[in-house]
């Protein structure tokens, strides 16, 4: 073989190396890092509003140590104004509180001092303070009694549900459950025009943990009650979900337990249950009703309204959030995945779009090396140019002079769509049996507690060991196989470069060679 041929092999080899880990680097370029703000401790739920009338969404964020936040994207992360609240800041609601056209910031934080506020769009205190003097866990608002004013509803660490009767005290009514409130939510669960309100407490007995969610009508009665067997893990979206997942005009109860996930009717009986191989982190339903989604370690579930499975897509790390929106504007929605270390987006068929992780390519410098969390997600469009940013909300704790410090981040996202995704495998989604999978309590007594059921919905046994699965890369093998690819067209240049020198100086030799034997020829000839 000709040298000319070996090295047109050599420069066609490395070419393709150097291709292939060009492509793979675009594959980290599905969410690419904007800006971002940084906090003094965890960033416990962020969310999107446009609080100010311009037309434009703000970011909305709050931290562990008492801190609101609104950020303005359109001026790279400008804090538009911070209002310290003080505790620690586990729930806020966006909405129109007083009716007067113009949305409020309503948080409830754990101090004792003043821990329900009323912000306006400068963050400044709506009217009054509001006098209220336990610690808040959970927030609502809602007209609860009829009269067409927004009533307030606070989920107590005193084991109390309040409502608040716009700012004053003592409250419209309070119930005393049996352990401290981590949720609390304001829905018509059966369509009959009335405001019920759905909590749920958790407590210790002999160590062990329990809970409780229970349904109370627009006067504070309770209707029922339903145990949940090894507590919850609550985190910022809240360890329940009421919706209408089965289309019947009435609203489900959904709840996430130790042993897996618990459907619930409005009256307090067992639709089905769905069980998970480690505790349920989250659950979601998206606004339209459409699917349910549970974090539940190492997996990412998706069932239907009858608690089919219809896929499960391993996380292999803790999941504390989840939602779904259009972010490549394909006219279907993506899942978004929060969880530790990583940002996963799925295709609503589980399909893998990317996993994002804190050293990736395009990864924020201040994210390497943390074990962060990814405690809450949004989308929306939040610099007026028509497209859907994604934004998130990280915690980690790092140690720094022999003390452990906390610290937070907002990291605001855009979508390049066009970029090749780092997992391009796909899934077959699991065959739903057409069998009936419910539970059907044939009667329920008013307020009596219901005790978990242990029947499961026939097909989900056998059809959790029979799915497909997606298997993504362990943590770090991305890195390694990305590492690998940009060091192997490294190096194939480095060959092209050597090559090409070692063909250039052969090149001169036997120039050089050629023009020197007719003077050698001529010098023998002289010689005899």
């Amino acid at each position: 073989m000709k040298r000319m041929d070996i090295l047109k092999g050599l420069i066609a080899v490395c070419a393709f190396f150097g291709a292939l880990s060009v492509a793979y680097a675009e594959s980290n370029d599905y969410l690419v890092p904007d800006w971002q703000y940084q906090a003094n401790d965890y960033i416990n739920k962020v969310d999107v509003a446009d609080l100010n009338g311009d037309g434009v969404a703000e970011i909305i964020a709050s931290s562990r140590d008492g801190m609101v936040y609104d950020l303005e994207a359109k001026k790279s992360g400008h804090v538009n104004w911070q209002a310290i609240v003080g505790g620690n800041i586990k729930d806020f609601k966006i909405l129109d509180y007083d009716k007067d056209g113009k949305k409020e910031v309503l948080a409830g934080s754990d101090k004792t001092d003043v821990p329900v506020r009323l912000l306006d769009w400068q963050g400044l205190n709506k009217g009054s303070t509001i006098d209220f003097e336990q610690r808040v866990y959970a927030i609502d608002a809602a007209d609860v009694d009829g009269d067409g004013v927004n009533d307030i509803i606070i989920g107590g660490a005193d084991h109390n549900v309040y409502v608040l009767k716009s700012k004053e005290m003592p409250p419209l009514w309070q119930y005393e459950s049996k352990g401290a409130v981590q949720y609390v939510k304001a829905a018509d669960i059966d369509a009959d025009s009335r405001t019920e309100i759905i909590g749920v407490s958790t407590w210790k007995m002999n160590e062990d943990d329990l809970a409780e969610v229970y349904a109370l009508d627009n006067n504070g009665k309770l209707r029922w009650s339903y145990d949940i067997p090894g507590g919850i893990f609550s985190t910022s979206s809240g360890p329940a979900v009421v919706s209408d997942i089965n289309g019947d005009g009435k609203k489900e109860i959904l709840i996430g337990g130790k042993k897996g996930l618990t459907a619930l009717d409005s009256a307090g009986s067992v639709l089905w249950n769905f069980p998970t191989e480690k505790q349920v982190n989250v659950v979601y339903v998206p606004e339209s009703g459409n699917g349910i989604y549970v974090g539940a370690t190492p997996y990412v579930y998706s069932l239907d309204g009858a608690g089919n499975l219809v896929w499960k897509y391993p996380v292999n790390t803790t999941v504390f959030c989840l939602t779904a929106a259009d972010i490549n504007s394909d006219g279907t929605e993506e899942i978004l995945v929060g969880a530790l270390k990583y940002i996963h987006v799925l295709s609503k068929d589980s399909t893998p779009i990317v996993s994002w992780f804190y050293n990736d390519v395009n990864a924020a410098s201040n994210l390497a090396g943390k074990n962060f969390e990814t405690h809450s997600i949004a989308v929306g469009d939040v610099n007026g140019d028509g497209v859907k940013e994604v934004v998130a909300g990280f915690g980690w704790t790092e140690g720094k002079g022999g003390q452990n410090t906390a610290t937070g981040l907002v990291e605001i996202f855009k979508v390049n769509a066009g970029a090749v995704t780092t997992q391009a495998t796909t899934t077959t989604p699991v065959e739903q049996s057409r069998e009936p999978t419910t539970t059907q309590a044939a009667t329920t007594k008013p307020v009596v507690t219901q005790k978990p059921t242990t029947t499961q919905p026939k097909n989900i046994e056998g059809t959790m060991s029979t799915e497909a699965e997606i298997q993504p890369p362990a943590s770090g093998v991305n890195n390694i196989m990305l590492l690998a690819v940009i060091v192997l067209g490294g190096l194939g240049l480095l060959v092209i470069i050597a090559v090409v020198i070692i063909f250039l100086f052969l090149r001169k030799k036997k120039s050089s060679e050629k023009k020197e034997k007719p003077s050698l020829k001529e010098a023998r000839e002289k010689a005899s």
